[in-house]
């Protein structure tokens, strides 16, 4: 009786393979079988702009000294930098496979935003560390699996010359499937990314060149040409909703880590001194003072932390509430405000900088003056009516034009000092946004002047903060002869977080 039935089934079997196969069985009719690049695209776009959830999502405000921590002591409020890792690249083979899957007449769009990707993720890794490993990328399915590094410059100079590139392909290119921040918009991706090549210009003001690329011609040209972003509208951020897997990196569903957060006496500071509304945006009145009877939406109520104090008196007085700690809407608003990663408000200031060192001709006031309100309406669009996330200081257009209208906020002074007053304006705008540009702004200009205090910061040169990341342990374990050689061209052999980059000699 087993035989037959065992015989039986096997006539089974070879009755469905006679008109179909175990692939087709297995297959669902409902869904995708093949990849498209839409499907590569959109992963590939979230991973470029998908901040990280809790005190990681902050990392960079606690370097540029615009927050510090309650909750135990945090290496970069101390100034303590340690190795990075080089993740990113594994993605750049998709983008490459997204173009070759792409047909004739999305080529185009596709390969733009290919270059974009690339040149994102690698310009973030080298002002990190230096020389990376750029020419030889992506020739893993050849086998070499041990890229050489190539220099800063080569690096620099190769990513403006593939943003150069991308903009031309989205210049004649159609919209695309698969995006999930501008809909496929090539207009706004065009502009997005001649934003973004202006800002690596700028992050090379002390260079005349690089490689055969002169940097203020390159600048002039690109601002001459046009097809910038024109409004907030056309951020490159990061939207919330009030959707699973969607909201703000400190809600409170997602993160319990919000209330650690302390303002520190360099925004509060700069705020008060500008009478600035966005403090009342920004943070929350100290506990101390309101337990005092001050009202909320007076400047008094609200107490800055020096960030560069130890452990030990940050602690004393986060117990007894005496410091002003992020604004409530950062943690109770699902959507709270988008997360830009290249802005209109930062370009303006680019522009203005630009104008007030010659390198284009314009009127470095009117910039100045466009990258301040865009800034403000950003935050006040972006913050519910409701007072208690205000204090009662709404951000109007007459208050910013009274605001523009301050002697001490109006460009003034020598050069020098236009400059720190652009850069500061930079700073107060990328408070929880604009991930480490704030730092690297500092780095290059020295603006605004940050706090050091030898007996807390954890750098080994007691009086400085470190100006690079150390290479990441990976490279060391499987790429050593490369990375051993990127690091002796560079820093005399030692991978030390104290020795200057290329584009800062």
């Amino acid at each position: 009786m087993k035989r037959i039935k065992y015989i039986a089934i096997n006539l089974l079997l070879l009755s469905l393979g006679a008109c179909t196969s175990f692939d087709d069985i297995n297959t669902n009719p409902d869904t995708p079988n093949t990849v498209t690049p839409a499907m590569l695209a959109t992963p590939l776009i979230i991973n470029i702009e998908s901040p990280i959830d809790d005190k990681h999502f902050v990392h960079d405000n606690f370097v540029s000294k615009q927050l510090l921590w309650g909750g135990g002591v945090e290496d970069y409020v101390y100034n303590y930098f340690g190795r990075i890792d080089f993740s990113k690249y594994a993605s750049l083979t998709n983008a490459r496979k997204m173009v070759e899957l792409a047909d004739k007449d999305e080529k185009n769009a596709y390969e733009g935003l290919a270059l974009f990707i690339k040149s994102y993720h690698l310009f973030s890794y080298t002002m990190k560390v230096g020389d990376i490993p750029y020419s030889q990328i992506l020739e893993g399915e050849n086998n070499n699996l041990k890229p050489v590094f190539d220099t800063q410059e080569q690096v620099l100079a190769g990513i403006l010359t593939d943003l150069a590139t991308s903009a031309e392909l989205f210049s004649n290119a159609s919209d695309f499937a698969g995006d999930p921040v501008f809909k496929g918009d090539v207009n706004k991706w065009l502009k997005t990314v001649n934003a973004f090549r202006l800002k690596i210009l700028m992050a090379l003001s002390s260079k005349e060149k690089v490689g055969n690329i002169n940097v203020k011609e390159t600048f002039a040209a690109l601002y001459k040409q046009g097809h910038l972003l024109e409004s907030n509208a056309d951020n490159f951020c990061k939207i919330f909703s009030d959707k699973a897997n969607q909201k703000y990196p400190f809600h409170y569903t997602v993160s319990k880590q919000a209330n650690y957060g302390i303002v520190s006496s360099v925004m509060v500071d700069f705020l008060k001194e500008l009478k600035d509304y966005r403090l009342f945006y920004y943070a929350e009145p100290a506990k101390s003072k309101i337990d005092e009877g001050v009202n909320p939406d007076a400047w008094e109520a609200y107490i800055g932390i020096d960030p560069s104090k130890t452990f030990t008196y940050v602690g004393t007085q986060y117990t007894a509430g005496e410091y002003s700690g992020l604004n409530r809407r950062y943690s109770e608003l699902p959507a709270c405000e988008p997360y830009i990663f290249v802005g209109y408000a930062e370009q303006n200031f680019i522009l203005a900088e630009a104008a007030i060192r010659g390198w284009i001709q314009s009127d470095a006031s009117s910039f100045y003056s466009k990258g301040i309100e865009a800034a403000m309406l950003f935050t006040g669009d972006n913050t519910s009516g409701n007072d208690v996330y205000n204090h009662g200081r709404l951000i109007t257009d007459e208050y910013i034009q009274s605001y523009l209208g301050q002697s001490s906020v109006k460009l003034s002074g020598n050069q020098e000092h236009q400059i720190s007053q652009v850069i500061q304006q930079k700073y107060l705008a990328s408070f929880m946004q604009l991930p480490w540009a704030a730092y690297y702004d500092y780095r290059r200009t020295g603006y605004p002047k940050l706090p050091i205090n030898p007996e807390s910061n954890l750098n080994s040169e007691k009086d400085k903060i470190p100006v690079r990341w150390m290479y990441p342990q990976t490279e060391y374990d499987f790429n050593t002869e490369n990375v051993e050689a990127a690091v002796g061209r560079q820093y005399n052999g030692e991978d030390a977080v104290n020795s200057k980059m290329w584009i800062l000699k």
